[in-house]
C-alpha cells in the first residue's frame, strides 16, 4: 500500500452559525471600534 504525500495548504470551506454572546461583542466594539469590526466581518 502506498500512501500518498501530504497536502501543503488544507483549506476548511464551510458556511455556519457561530454562536457568542452579543454583551460582550458590543463590549469589544465599544472598546476597540473599527479595528475590531475589521477582525469579524
Amino acid at each position: 500500500m502506498q500512501l500518498q504525500p501530504p497536502i501543503r495548504h488544507q483549506v476548511v470551506l464551510g458556511v455556519g452559525i457561530d454562536l457568542v454572546e452579543i454583551v460582550r461583542i458590543k463590549q469589544a466594539i465599544e472598546r476597540w471600534g473599527a479595528r475590531f469590526e475589521k477582525r469579524i466581518f
